[in-house]
């Protein structure tokens, strides 16, 4: 059951659609990519972003993309994206993903606000299953939720792990898996 039915169910409401409030922010480019590299959780935390980056920047700059980093103040910087990491609210934070061509991130508040838009998304799930953390909302054709390809891939729910399970997924996967999402060409 994911987790928002069980969270209806034990609070004996229906689902819907949520309303999230944006607030504008100038991003500065018409064409972008949000990348959120960070989550509440480390376990969920993916090591290898600067490796997708290096691969998607010469394919995404070709067509005219930038990518913007969102977060919070003192999470790690990504090399080679723009960072908006501490600039924006909340509500800031929405819109520009709202407004993004795609959203690339962990499992976490901002993938399942970029489904309530229907912003397209390629998430990854170590710590978790996408089964019943993964958006509830949004176009699931737009959608490319990653998970370890292990045998017998069993999630820990936990907030540390030894050895993360998301750091499983190839950096090229995702890479593919985003271009692929905004229509460009690729041979990965």
């Amino acid at each position: 059951m994911h987790l928002v039915e069980n969270y209806a169910l034990a609070a004996g409401a229906k689902i819907g659609m949520p309303t999230i409030q944006t607030s504008f922010f100038p991003v500065g480019s018409e064409k972008y990519i949000t990348l959120h590299a960070c989550s509440g959780m480390n376990s969920k935390n993916y090591d290898y972003y600067k490796d997708v980056v290096k691969i998607l920047t010469p394919k995404i700059e070709e067509e005219g993309y930038d990518i913007v980093q969102i977060g919070e103040e003192g999470e790690a910087q990504i090399k080679g994206v723009r960072s908006l990491l501490g600039q924006t609210t909340v509500r800031q934070t929405i819109f520009i993903i709202k407004n993004a061509a795609l959203h690339i991130g962990n499992d976490s508040f901002s993938c399942h606000a970029a489904s309530a838009y229907n912003t397209p998304l390629v998430t990854l799930y170590g710590a978790t299953r996408p089964e019943c953390c993964g958006p509830y909302w949004g176009d699931k054709e737009k959608q490319e939720l990653l998970c370890p390809d292990l045998p017998d891939f069993k999630p820990s729910y936990s907030k540390s792990e030894r050895s993360k399970r998301v750091n499983k997924i190839f950096p090229d996967e995702v890479a593919e898996k985003a271009l692929n999402l905004l229509g460009i060409p690729n041979e990965l």
